[in-house]
């Protein structure tokens, strides 16, 4: 075995096998090249040549690719963004729900508790009446101990300046008219808040455009997919029974009303000292349910109370619309028009036109929807309906969803959604700088392929629309 002067055996003979391979390969394609008179190496310059096009291609589709990736994280970014937004608002709005059933419910349940709870106590006393020997010790110490502790005198005296207070305008009836008056206003406002919302962060991702599906001065899809009850019994619904009777998701309303009132009972601290018994041990959801009535029946109660319910609801396409939002992004970019164009000029002729009306020019367009999203898991109740739980538990979310699903029936025509949608990109594009020339075929373009956004074009089947 043999070495070299750094100790490494072999390497020299590797060295000169190298050699040899490299001399006998360059000298191989010297004869070829003499015997060709040249064409080799005429072919090896074009072999370069087309690789260097190749590169120049490779590199222009990266940096179309970049902004094609770019303009669609803009899109799902402001796509969630308003999501997000709108989502905030449904649970704002069930908050006020809440709020609602606080004031209303535990308000107005008082009207009937104090005359209930003199009937009560003048049964007891009744009862005490008749004679120490007739069994009735447990009556006659609550009558006994309740007019001791005075409670009757006290709480005649609150219930007298209660009914006086809610016939002159009380508080609470200040406070209640600010929740109707917040979730009107979050009702009508929010979709504005969304859409602002949604440009902003599209607009901050690399997008020129961002505008979106329906606008919110949309009468039928733009509004948050909430409406306030009406009419007497909706004032009921926002007292302690948080749904209609006859609602499908009343079983599972009246079950939680009832571990509500008895947490309030368990929770009692106002028993007289000898009674066993007080006001607030003598409660009952029926005479609560009564004062629910009477308390609907004041005029100002009425208008005030009744909360907002869904009315999206069900697979169908026209609920999915209410909730949700489709959101175009544009890049404009010059170079698109210009210079990647020409980049081949100079090796090859320009055999194509780009003065058709339609063809994109200036820029890149992406697409997103989103959707508000009630998570099941998060209602307590096995039954749905406009009027289901989700009205005062506040769990909703935004997400990201395909723009359309295999079957989906949209209930707009993807034409009328791009003629909506169109006049805010217009706006939107001088403010950054974009050439309304050249915006104007790409324009044209978006309106072509949005034809077919549910796979269809005049009825026929096309591959456009999903694809873009």
């Amino acid at each position: 075995m043999t070495t070299d002067s750094y100790g490494e055996p072999g390497q020299r003979e590797r060295a000169m096998r190298r050699e040899t391979l490299l001399q006998k390969m360059r000298d191989l394609m010297m004869r070829t090249h003499r015997d060709e008179s040249g064409a080799i190496l005429m072919l090896c310059f074009a072999a370069c040549l087309f690789l260097f096009m190749v590169s120049l291609i490779i590199f222009d589709a990266g940096a179309l690719s970049r902004d094609k990736v770019d303009v669609q994280m803009a899109a799902d970014t402001a796509g969630y963004s308003q999501a997000a937004v709108k989502a905030r608002a449904m649970n704002m709005v069930a908050f006020a729900n809440v709020g609602k059933r606080t004031i209303s419910g535990i308000r107005n349940m008082y009207y009937t508790q104090y005359p209930s709870y003199m009937s009560w106590l003048d049964g007891q006393c009744s009862r005490c009446c008749c004679g120490w020997f007739c069994g009735c010790w447990n009556a006659c110490f609550n009558c006994i101990g309740n007019w001791i502790s005075l409670v009757p005198i006290f709480e005649g005296i609150d219930y007298i300046f209660f009914i006086i207070g809610r016939i002159a305008g009380d508080t609470l009836t200040d406070h209640l008219e600010a929740l109707d008056t917040y979730q009107k206003e979050m009702v009508e406002y929010a979709p504005y808040w969304a859409l602002g919302e949604a440009v902003i962060r599209g607009v901050r991702n690399g997008a020129n455009v961002v505008t979106t599906f329906p606008m919110p001065d949309n009468t039928t899809y733009g509004k948050l997919p909430l409406k306030k009850d009406t009419g007497f019994p909706a004032a009921v619904e926002t007292c302690l029974a948080p749904t209609y009777v006859w609602n499908p998701s009343s079983p599972g309303s009246l079950l939680e009303w009832q571990r509500n009132f008895q947490e309030l009972k368990n929770n009692s601290v106002s028993s007289p000292n000898i009674a066993s018994k007080g006001p607030r041990e003598v409660v009952s959801i029926a005479n609560s349910w009564t004062g629910c009535f009477l308390g609907a029946l004041l005029p100002k109660e009425a208008e005030l109370s009744p909360p907002y319910y869904l009315t999206a609801t069900g697979d169908s396409g026209e609920a999915y619309m209410k909730k949700s939002n489709i959101i175009w992004s544009y890049r404009f970019n010059e170079d698109y028009a210009g210079q990647l164009r020409d980049n081949y000029d100079a090796v090859i002729d320009k055999d194509y036109s780009t003065n058709i009306i339609g063809l994109p020019e200036g820029g890149v367009w992406s697409m997103a929807r989103s959707e508000i999203y009630y998570k099941p898991d998060n209602d307590p109740n096995l039954f749905e309906g406009p009027h289901a739980m989700w009205m005062f538990h506040p769990s909703w979310i935004g997400k990201l969803r395909p723009v359309t699903l295999k079957n989906e029936d949209m209930p707009v025509d993807p034409s009328d959604m791009w003629s909506e949608a169109r006049g805010l990109a217009m706006k939107q594009a001088p403010l950054f700088g974009v050439d309304m020339g050249t915006m104007f075929n790409d324009l044209l373009y978006m309106e072509k392929v949005s034809r077919g956004m549910d796979g269809k074009i005049d009825g026929k089947e096309v591959l456009d629309g999903i694809a873009k």
